[in-house]
């Protein structure tokens, strides 16, 4: 792709940016002139072909951010997008996870937020959309908005762990004395406590993960087979292979065929 780009794309090189094979390109073309550059690019020989998708009202949708055209301005507003088909579904807060676990989740969703929409307003939009996510996969108001308050707070102070508090990290790790690590069940957080209580660490796992439920590993049959072939004189040959039967057979039948009395075939 990076020598498609530098050997066909030269006309919007300079305004092109890629992730993977999603390319946003900054133009001044119609959307007719664009529709016939992309024809023009996928009449070129190669396997590489392209869509395209115009902005409609100034925005067009990129990966999982809204771009929007600032004619005030000037410029490129950028804002989380997330798609209509998806479910706005979560993990559910009443699964079988530590609740760290369901932190994480809301901390990680409102980090991509605040990374991604500078926009104030358009912020507290955003964040708005993801607690109404979360309601719907049953987590509490007071849960979801004390950890995004805590996501705003950590940015808005640009809080970063200190000398002392890595030091500090440091030793507790190093006064513990064994890590245990156990698939999670709700409760086991009391055994945690404990554990930590005696310096030992308790990792959770969680072995029953999505893919090894919804996941299909069913292997191609095998076409190694031992075969027997029985001749009108009365003899049998015993014969294996691993390329099939039927392709094995086509084998035997193209050496009978040219009957050389070289061949190393026993047939």
């Amino acid at each position: 792709m990076d020598e498609y780009d530098k050997n066909n794309l030269k006309k919007v090189n300079n305004k092109l940016f890629r992730y993977v094979d999603d390319l946003p390109i900054v133009t001044k073309m119609y959307e007719d002139e664009l529709k016939s550059y992309v024809d023009e690019q996928n009449s070129l020989k190669g396997t590489i072909k392209f869509t395209h998708e115009f902005e409609e009202n100034n925005q067009l949708n990129y990966l999982n951010t809204t771009l929007t055209w600032n004619t005030t301005e000037k410029r490129i507003d950028i804002k989380w997008y997330r798609k209509d088909t998806g479910s706005n579904r979560l993990l559910h807060y009443e699964s079988g996870h530590h609740k760290s676990v369901k932190i994480n989740i809301i901390k990680n969703m409102t980090n991509r937020i605040i990374d991604t929409t500078r926009n104030n307003i358009q912020q507290k939009d955003d964040l708005n959309k993801l607690s109404g996510i979360l309601i719907k996969s049953k987590y509490r108001k007071y849960f979801i908005d004390d950890t995004i308050m805590t996501c705003l707070k950590q940015v808005n102070n640009n809080i970063i762990p200190t000398t002392n508090t890595i030091q500090t990290f440091k030793n507790s790790k190093n006064d513990m004395e064994y890590i245990l690590s156990l698939p999670y069940v709700n409760g086991m957080k009391v055994l945690k406590r404990k554990f930590e209580k005696l310096n030992n660490k308790l990792d959770f796992s969680y072995p029953k993960k999505l893919n090894s439920l919804v996941t299909s590993t069913i292997k191609p049959p095998s076409k190694a087979v031992v075969y027997q072939i029985e001749c009108e004189c009365g003899s049998i040959y015993n014969g294996e292979t691993k390329v099939g039967l039927t392709n094995r057979s086509k084998q035997h039948d193209s050496i009978i065929e040219k009957d050389d009395e070289n061949s190393s075939s026993e047939m």
